[in-house]
């Protein structure tokens, strides 16, 4: 049987795996690093999260997902957590929209104690031409 709309034309599920290492010859010193990904996609949606963990002992997850919830709106949201530290080293929420030959554009981030902000409307033609205004005040580019 075959639909005739699918709802999910891009690939839904991607998953990859890598190790990765190193080893220097004359103090034979080694590292190692192990990344998994996973990731969700459709037109709508897209989830993402990758681990990582090394030879020292880091073990970090990223996360990340962004929505479509009109055709001319996004909202994008990103994470790191310290899993041995049991806390969120970083963050960042966007949100975008679609003004046809213009795009306008808000993020916020927070790293540790600092945090910024930045809003931009920009050409979609020309994206290195834009104004807006951040946390150091308005800026043209």
């Amino acid at each position: 049987m075959e639909l005739p709309y699918n709802p999910f034309p891009k690939p839904i599920i991607k998953l990859t795996s890598q190790l990765r290492g190193s080893i220097n010859p004359y103090d034979k010193e080694y590292t190692y690093k192990i990344i998994n990904t996973s990731s969700l996609e459709t037109n709508f949606f897209s989830l993402n999260l990758n681990q990582s963990y090394t030879k020292n002992g880091v073990y970090q997850i990223w996360f990340n997902g962004n929505i479509k919830p009109t055709h001319n709106w996004s909202i994008s949201y990103s994470a790191r957590y310290d899993w041995e530290n049991r806390k969120l080293v970083d963050y960042s929420l966007g949100l975008n929209r679609d003004l046809h030959c213009w795009e306008a554009i808000f993020t916020f981030n927070q790293l540790g104690e600092s945090w910024r902000y930045d809003f931009k409307i920009l050409i979609k033609e020309i994206p290195d031409v834009a104004i807006g205004k951040g946390l150091l005040g308005y800026f043209i580019e």
